[in-house]
Protein backbone atom coordinates (compact mmCIF):
# COMPACT_ATOMS: atom_id res chain seq x y z
CA UNK A 1 0.00 0.00 0.00
CA UNK A 2 1.06 3.57 -0.64
CA UNK A 3 0.55 5.73 2.45
CA UNK A 4 1.15 9.42 1.82
CA UNK A 5 0.48 11.10 5.16
CA UNK A 6 0.55 14.56 3.61
CA UNK A 7 -3.01 13.75 2.49
CA UNK A 8 -5.34 13.74 5.50
CA UNK A 9 -2.44 13.26 7.95
CA UNK A 10 -4.76 12.49 10.89
CA UNK A 11 -5.64 9.19 9.17
CA UNK A 12 -2.47 7.58 10.39
CA UNK A 13 -3.61 4.20 11.73
CA UNK A 14 -3.79 0.86 9.94
CA UNK A 15 -4.59 -2.70 10.91
CA UNK A 16 -1.95 -5.40 10.62
CA UNK A 17 -2.05 -9.17 10.91
CA UNK A 18 -1.45 -12.47 9.15
CA UNK A 19 -3.30 -14.05 6.24
CA UNK A 20 -6.23 -16.24 7.32
CA UNK A 21 -5.72 -15.41 10.99
CA UNK A 22 -8.49 -13.65 12.87
CA UNK A 23 -6.06 -11.76 15.09
CA UNK A 24 -5.23 -8.24 13.99
CA UNK A 25 -3.90 -5.10 15.60
CA UNK A 26 -4.36 -1.39 14.92
CA UNK A 27 -1.12 0.55 14.87
CA UNK A 28 0.38 3.85 13.80
CA UNK A 29 1.65 3.63 10.23
CA UNK A 30 5.13 4.51 11.42
CA UNK A 31 5.22 1.20 13.33
CA UNK A 32 4.60 -1.12 10.37
CA UNK A 33 8.20 -2.28 9.97
CA UNK A 34 8.61 -2.75 13.71
CA UNK A 35 5.54 -4.99 13.79
CA UNK A 36 6.71 -6.89 10.72
CA UNK A 37 9.95 -7.73 12.54
CA UNK A 38 7.97 -8.95 15.55
CA UNK A 39 5.40 -11.20 13.89
CA UNK A 40 7.41 -12.18 10.82
CA UNK A 41 7.41 -11.34 7.13
CA UNK A 42 5.59 -14.43 5.85
CA UNK A 43 2.00 -13.46 4.96
CA UNK A 44 2.39 -10.15 6.80
CA UNK A 45 -0.69 -8.11 5.90
CA UNK A 46 -1.83 -4.52 6.28
CA UNK A 47 -5.26 -2.97 5.91
CA UNK A 48 -6.47 -1.47 2.67
CA UNK A 49 -7.88 1.50 4.59
CA UNK A 50 -6.40 4.11 6.89
CA UNK A 51 -8.21 5.16 10.06
CA UNK A 52 -8.31 8.30 12.15
CA UNK A 53 -8.71 6.62 15.53
CA UNK A 54 -7.39 3.59 17.34
CA UNK A 55 -10.87 2.45 18.32
CA UNK A 56 -12.76 0.21 15.91
CA UNK A 57 -16.23 1.74 16.02
CA UNK A 58 -18.11 1.08 12.81
CA UNK A 59 -19.27 4.68 12.42
CA UNK A 60 -15.80 6.21 12.28
CA UNK A 61 -14.61 7.39 8.85
CA UNK A 62 -11.95 5.60 6.85
CA UNK A 63 -9.75 6.61 3.93
CA UNK A 64 -8.52 4.50 1.05
CA UNK A 65 -7.80 4.72 -2.64
CA UNK A 66 -9.44 2.90 -5.52
CA UNK A 67 -8.07 -0.63 -5.27
CA UNK A 68 -8.48 -3.79 -7.34
CA UNK A 69 -7.56 -7.26 -6.15
CA UNK A 70 -7.27 -9.55 -9.17
CA UNK A 71 -6.90 -13.26 -8.61
CA UNK A 72 -6.90 -16.31 -10.87
CA UNK A 73 -6.02 -17.33 -14.41
CA UNK A 74 -7.34 -14.11 -15.94
CA UNK A 75 -5.65 -11.80 -13.43
CA UNK A 76 -2.74 -10.73 -15.63
CA UNK A 77 -5.05 -10.09 -18.57
CA UNK A 78 -7.31 -7.99 -16.35
CA UNK A 79 -4.36 -6.03 -14.96
CA UNK A 80 -3.45 -5.08 -18.51
CA UNK A 81 -7.04 -3.97 -19.15
CA UNK A 82 -6.97 -1.71 -16.11
CA UNK A 83 -3.58 -0.32 -17.12
CA UNK A 84 -5.05 0.67 -20.47
CA UNK A 85 -8.15 2.20 -18.88
CA UNK A 86 -6.30 4.29 -16.33
CA UNK A 87 -3.52 5.54 -18.59
CA UNK A 88 -5.49 6.09 -21.78
CA UNK A 89 -9.04 6.64 -20.52
CA UNK A 90 -8.41 8.42 -17.22
CA UNK A 91 -5.20 10.20 -18.24
CA UNK A 92 -3.36 9.15 -15.10
CA UNK A 93 0.41 9.40 -15.04
CA UNK A 94 2.70 6.40 -14.64
CA UNK A 95 3.41 7.01 -10.96
CA UNK A 96 -0.26 7.68 -10.12
CA UNK A 97 -1.28 4.03 -10.60
CA UNK A 98 0.57 1.36 -8.66
CA UNK A 99 0.80 -2.27 -9.80
CA UNK A 100 1.78 -5.14 -7.51
CA UNK A 101 2.23 -8.88 -7.93
CA UNK A 102 0.67 -10.53 -4.87
CA UNK A 103 3.16 -13.39 -4.49
CA UNK A 104 1.03 -16.20 -5.88
CA UNK A 105 -1.32 -15.72 -8.82
CA UNK A 106 -2.83 -12.29 -8.34
CA UNK A 107 -2.26 -8.59 -8.76
CA UNK A 108 -3.14 -5.57 -6.65
CA UNK A 109 -3.74 -2.27 -8.43
CA UNK A 110 -4.10 0.97 -6.50
CA UNK A 111 -4.84 4.59 -7.31
CA UNK A 112 -4.04 6.49 -4.09
CA UNK A 113 -6.89 8.64 -2.73
CA UNK A 114 -5.13 11.95 -3.29
CA UNK A 115 -5.05 11.40 -7.06
CA UNK A 116 -8.86 11.17 -7.25
CA UNK A 117 -9.69 13.66 -4.49
CA UNK A 118 -11.29 10.90 -2.40
CA UNK A 119 -12.45 12.08 1.01
CA UNK A 120 -12.88 10.05 4.20
CA UNK A 121 -16.28 8.53 4.90
CA UNK A 122 -17.69 5.75 7.14
CA UNK A 123 -19.14 4.10 4.02
CA UNK A 124 -16.33 4.81 1.58
CA UNK A 125 -15.59 1.11 1.06
CA UNK A 126 -19.19 0.54 -0.11
CA UNK A 127 -18.98 3.30 -2.69
CA UNK A 128 -15.59 2.22 -4.01
CA UNK A 129 -16.81 -1.36 -4.30
CA UNK A 130 -19.66 -0.18 -6.48
CA UNK A 131 -17.24 1.89 -8.60
CA UNK A 132 -15.14 -1.25 -9.08
CA UNK A 133 -18.23 -3.26 -10.06
CA UNK A 134 -19.19 -0.65 -12.66
CA UNK A 135 -15.67 -0.79 -14.11
CA UNK A 136 -15.70 -4.59 -13.95
CA UNK A 137 -18.84 -4.63 -16.07
CA UNK A 138 -17.71 -2.03 -18.60
CA UNK A 139 -14.31 -3.47 -19.42
CA UNK A 140 -15.26 -7.10 -18.73
CA UNK A 141 -12.95 -8.03 -15.89
CA UNK A 142 -12.94 -11.74 -15.01
CA UNK A 143 -10.82 -11.97 -11.87
CA UNK A 144 -11.99 -9.27 -9.44
CA UNK A 145 -12.00 -10.38 -5.81
CA UNK A 146 -14.80 -8.37 -4.22
CA UNK A 147 -13.97 -9.30 -0.64
CA UNK A 148 -11.36 -6.53 -0.59
CA UNK A 149 -14.13 -3.94 -0.29
CA UNK A 150 -14.81 -4.54 3.38
CA UNK A 151 -14.48 -2.05 6.18
CA UNK A 152 -11.47 -3.92 7.54
CA UNK A 153 -9.68 -5.96 4.91
CA UNK A 154 -6.02 -6.91 5.08
CA UNK A 155 -3.84 -7.63 2.06
CA UNK A 156 -0.24 -8.77 1.84
CA UNK A 157 2.18 -5.95 2.50
CA UNK A 158 4.82 -4.96 -0.04
CA UNK A 159 7.89 -7.13 0.54
CA UNK A 160 6.03 -9.85 2.45
CA UNK A 161 6.37 -13.44 1.29
CA UNK A 162 3.51 -15.73 0.35
CA UNK A 163 3.24 -18.68 2.74
CA UNK A 164 2.60 -21.22 -0.03
CA UNK A 165 4.93 -20.04 -2.80
CA UNK A 166 7.71 -18.27 -0.92
CA UNK A 167 7.49 -15.48 -3.50
CA UNK A 168 7.52 -11.83 -2.50
CA UNK A 169 4.85 -9.26 -3.07
CA UNK A 170 6.62 -6.82 -5.38
CA UNK A 171 5.75 -3.60 -7.12
CA UNK A 172 5.82 -3.79 -10.91
CA UNK A 173 6.65 -1.17 -13.45
CA UNK A 174 3.59 -0.92 -15.75
CA UNK A 175 5.69 -2.18 -18.65
CA UNK A 176 6.41 -5.41 -16.74
CA UNK A 177 2.78 -6.42 -17.15
CA UNK A 178 3.82 -7.30 -20.70
CA UNK A 179 5.90 -10.14 -19.31
CA UNK A 180 4.54 -13.67 -19.04
CA UNK A 181 3.22 -14.85 -15.71
CA UNK A 182 6.23 -17.12 -15.24
CA UNK A 183 8.59 -14.21 -15.92
CA UNK A 184 6.82 -12.12 -13.30
CA UNK A 185 7.11 -14.94 -10.77
CA UNK A 186 10.83 -15.08 -11.51
CA UNK A 187 11.07 -11.39 -10.57
CA UNK A 188 9.25 -12.12 -7.31
CA UNK A 189 11.91 -14.53 -6.08
CA UNK A 190 13.72 -11.49 -4.67
CA UNK A 191 12.27 -8.58 -2.66
CA UNK A 192 11.97 -5.14 -4.20
CA UNK A 193 11.60 -1.72 -2.66
CA UNK A 194 8.78 0.56 -3.73
CA UNK A 195 9.48 1.98 -7.18
CA UNK A 196 8.73 5.50 -6.01
CA UNK A 197 9.56 7.47 -2.91
CA UNK A 198 7.01 9.87 -1.47
CA UNK A 199 9.09 12.69 -2.94
CA UNK A 200 8.58 11.24 -6.43
CA UNK A 201 4.81 11.26 -6.16
CA UNK A 202 2.53 14.12 -7.19
CA UNK A 203 1.26 16.26 -4.34
CA UNK A 204 -1.80 17.62 -6.09
CA UNK A 205 -4.67 15.54 -7.37
CA UNK A 206 -5.13 14.78 -11.07
CA UNK A 207 -7.95 17.02 -12.30
CA UNK A 208 -8.40 15.11 -15.56
CA UNK A 209 -8.72 11.80 -13.73
CA UNK A 210 -11.09 13.32 -11.17
CA UNK A 211 -13.37 14.52 -13.97
CA UNK A 212 -13.64 10.90 -15.16
CA UNK A 213 -13.84 9.34 -11.71
CA UNK A 214 -16.58 11.56 -10.24
CA UNK A 215 -19.37 10.29 -12.55
CA UNK A 216 -18.41 6.73 -11.58
CA UNK A 217 -18.58 7.70 -7.90
CA UNK A 218 -21.90 9.51 -8.36
CA UNK A 219 -23.34 6.50 -10.14
CA UNK A 220 -22.13 4.27 -7.31
CA UNK A 221 -23.87 6.50 -4.75
CA UNK A 222 -27.07 6.35 -6.78
CA UNK A 223 -27.00 2.57 -7.08
CA UNK A 224 -26.46 2.18 -3.35
CA UNK A 225 -29.23 4.66 -2.60
CA UNK A 226 -31.52 2.72 -4.89
CA UNK A 227 -30.72 -0.49 -3.05
CA UNK A 228 -31.50 1.25 0.24
CA UNK A 229 -34.80 2.41 -1.21
CA UNK A 230 -35.91 -1.09 -2.03
CA UNK A 231 -35.50 -2.12 1.57
CA UNK A 232 -36.85 1.10 3.07
CA UNK A 233 -40.26 1.86 4.47
CA UNK A 234 -42.09 4.88 2.97
CA UNK A 235 -41.30 7.08 5.95
CA UNK A 236 -37.64 6.06 5.96
CA UNK A 237 -37.39 6.81 2.26
CA UNK A 238 -38.82 10.29 2.68
CA UNK A 239 -36.38 11.12 5.47
CA UNK A 240 -33.52 9.80 3.32
CA UNK A 241 -34.50 11.94 0.34
CA UNK A 242 -34.91 15.05 2.47
CA UNK A 243 -31.49 14.54 4.03
CA UNK A 244 -29.96 14.16 0.58
CA UNK A 245 -31.59 17.40 -0.48
CA UNK A 246 -30.43 19.26 2.62
CA UNK A 247 -26.90 18.00 2.06
CA UNK A 248 -26.91 19.39 -1.48
CA UNK A 249 -26.62 15.94 -3.02
CA UNK A 250 -29.56 16.18 -5.39
CA UNK A 251 -27.46 16.96 -8.45
CA UNK A 252 -27.15 13.30 -9.31
CA UNK A 253 -30.87 12.67 -8.85
CA UNK A 254 -31.55 13.97 -12.35
CA UNK A 255 -30.57 12.91 -15.84
CA UNK A 256 -28.68 9.64 -16.10
CA UNK A 257 -28.48 9.40 -12.30
CA UNK A 258 -32.23 9.54 -11.67
CA UNK A 259 -32.88 5.94 -10.73
CA UNK A 260 -33.55 6.87 -7.14
CA UNK A 261 -36.53 8.91 -8.33
CA UNK A 262 -38.11 5.72 -9.59
CA UNK A 263 -37.73 4.32 -6.08
CA UNK A 264 -39.61 7.31 -4.75
CA UNK A 265 -42.40 6.72 -7.26
CA UNK A 266 -42.84 3.23 -5.84
CA UNK A 267 -44.03 4.86 -2.64
CA UNK A 268 -46.73 7.06 -4.15
CA UNK A 269 -48.88 6.71 -1.05
CA UNK A 270 -46.56 9.11 0.78
CA UNK A 271 -48.45 12.39 0.75
CA UNK A 272 -46.88 15.83 0.70
CA UNK A 273 -48.16 16.62 4.21
CA UNK A 274 -46.09 13.68 5.54
CA UNK A 275 -43.04 15.06 3.78
CA UNK A 276 -43.60 18.50 5.33
CA UNK A 277 -43.14 17.03 8.81
CA UNK A 278 -39.42 16.48 8.26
Amino acid sequence: MNYDLSYYPVFKYVDIGKTKQKKWKRIDISQIEKERNIIGNEDFCVSVARYRETNTKEEQPLLQGLIFDLDGEKALEDARKLRGLFYSGWDLKKEEVRFYFSGRRGFHIEIPPQELDISPSPNLHHYLKQVALIIEDRIELNSLDKSIYARRHLIRCLGATHGKTGLYKIELDPSELNLTFDEIKELAKKPRDSLYSIEDLPIQNNKDAIAVFKPFFNEAETIIAEEDCRAASPDYLLVYLVLLSQAGLTNYLSGRYSRINRCRENFGNCSSDRLSRF
